[in-house]
């Protein structure tokens, strides 16, 4: 973006596309009267939209954006993702928007943020706030449990008792 590299997290599980304030402060921005929400019904302070040309394994794509500041990190939603034809390819390391070829990226793990916590008891957790914090993981596993993901919640919950 404005000759700059820049990673973009492809979100199957978002519904828009977000792009942070700090990027596109200096662009001709559009008003917006979205009202978003995060999965904990916290709300995404949506501040305009913007259309933003950018490429991608040099493919010109042209994507309208909400403007926010409570994101860090530029999203394509699931809409834009099926609509683009997107595959994602993780033995090969590539993803196709349109069938056009890309390298799959991890993001850096200085960039790598946890965006959702479980507690016990009702706790307010300030913003930029980072604590190491001991955990106990009784079953550790890169496997998502079976079952109804409510049962997750209750062991994380319960202290994973």
């Amino acid at each position: 973006m404005n000759g700059v590299k820049t990673f973009i997290l492809l979100d199957s599980g978002s519904c828009v596309n977000l792009i942070p304030y700090h990027l596109v402060c200096d662009l001709n921005i559009d008003e917006c009267d979205a009202a978003l929400q995060v999965t904990d019904d916290s709300p995404i302070n949506v501040l305009s939209s913007v259309n933003i040309e950018f490429y991608v394994s040099g493919m010109l794509l042209n994507v309208r954006f909400i403007v926010t500041d409570t994101v860090d990190t530029t999203i394509l939603g699931f809409e834009w993702v099926r609509c683009s034809k997107c595959c994602w390819m993780f033995g090969d390391c590539q993803f196709s928007i349109r069938g056009v070829l890309g390298p799959l990226q991890s993001r850096p793990s200085s960039l790598a943020h946890v965006h959702r916590i479980y507690v016990r008891e009702c706790t307010a957790v300030p913003s930029d706030y980072l604590a190491r914090v001991p955990i106990d993981l009784p079953a550790c596993s890169t496997k998502t449990p079976s079952g109804k993901s409510q049962m997750l919640i209750e062991g994380v919950g319960a202290g994973g008792q």
